[in-house]
């Protein structure tokens, strides 16, 4: 707001891409998949072509911020693991070798 009470607009933040952008597919046989796609920013069709980067990824999976994925099972249990341009963090591609949540419901840890 100006001195003299008026809103003045602020300029927009600029955005930026990153050259890449990765795109995970769960397939019906556990598998998980990856493809890049090269062009984000003007959504070009360019990709890289799917690989299989992990298995046994059953139940629903999420993806989230900064290469994070989430697998909740059909028991409730919560599984995370971490992509990293090329591989998978400190721990494997199995479920045995992921970080698995707590999970809780209506905050009574089960």
């Amino acid at each position: 707001m100006s001195a003299t009470g008026v809103n003045v607009a602020a300029a927009a933040d600029a955005i930026t891409c990153r050259a890449g952008a990765g795109v995970f597919y769960t397939l019906p046989d556990t598998h998980l998949d990856l493809d890049r796609h090269n062009e984000p920013e003007t959504g070009a069709t360019s990709w890289t072509g799917r690989t299989t980067i992990g298995n046994t990824w059953s139940g629903r999976t999420l993806a989230g911020p900064d290469g994070r994925m989430y697998s909740i099972l059909d028991n409730g249990d919560v599984i995370r693991q971490r992509r990293l341009a090329t591989s998978w963090g400190e721990r494997g591609d199995q479920p045995e070798d992921r970080d698995r949540m707590v999970r809780s419901y209506a905050g009574v840890a089960t």
